[in-house]
């Protein structure tokens, strides 16, 4: 296949995988309209509410309530640490900064949240128009030059593709990325939209970050065939 016929098709792949965090944000948004589980920030990141089937929204809670145990785990066992970091990959629309934050369960811990740039931009674009939002930001500091699309004290949000290892770790360090406090690292639904040997390529990639990393625990759910 020629060269530019490959990256057409490249460029048509991610555009697709993009596209499955404006429905998957509606869907969580749904289940939390409907009570399976409490987020009052998720509504920020969607035009509208859309009510989903049952069987969607259960899902969804399920999917929320195992990441929300990890992340609840982690920074109890690390909470007399004098720094700590959750590293979320692929993270979408998530809203998961801004329920810690508004918990008080951020204490002396840093949010870093990467993504493909486009979808980096256009959830800095979202945060910093909306009041509730841009409020829960500790403090709001000019991004630095590079990846890093929204910067501040507890938070970083970062556009970089997570298959082009080096340069993810390049962003990371240029936005304070701390290589020896203890880390969560959260993959959630992200080996499902990658090709199978990228994907076994990110499971390496992904150890090889974990052994970088002075502390850290690993936490991906992704679907499998049975």
């Amino acid at each position: 296949m020629p060269a530019a016929n490959k990256k057409k098709e490249k460029k048509s792949r991610d555009s697709a995988v993009q596209g499955t965090n404006d429905s998957s944000v509606v869907s969580k948004v749904s289940a939390a309209a409907r009570g399976y589980f409490r987020d009052d920030f998720l509504q920020h990141f969607v035009c509208k509410v859309t009510r989903r089937a049952p069987l969607i929204n259960r899902g969804y809670y399920v999917r929320w309530k195992a990441v929300d145990h990890c992340m609840r785990r982690f920074l109890q066992v690390t909470e007399k640490c004098p720094a700590r970091q959750i590293l979320s990959l692929g993270t979408g629309f998530d809203s998961l900064y801004f329920r810690l934050h508004a918990d008080g369960a951020l204490g002396r811990t840093v949010v870093f949240e990467v993504d493909f740039p486009d979808v980096a931009c256009r959830k800095a674009a979202l945060i910093g128009s909306n009041v509730t939002l841009r409020g829960l930001l500790d403090s709001c500091l000019p991004p630095p030059a590079g990846p890093v699309y929204m910067s501040s004290g507890q938070y970083q949000l970062l556009g970089v593709d997570i298959r082009e290892e080096s340069c993810m770790e390049e962003a990371l360090t240029a936005a304070g990325f701390d290589w020896t406090a203890p880390t969560l690292i959260l993959s959630e639904v992200v080996l499902t939209y990658m090709e199978t040997q990228r994907s076994c390529g990110d499971v390496e990639a992904q150890e090889a970050a974990c052994s970088l990393i002075g502390q850290c625990d690993f936490s991906s759910s992704n679907q499998i065939e049975a």
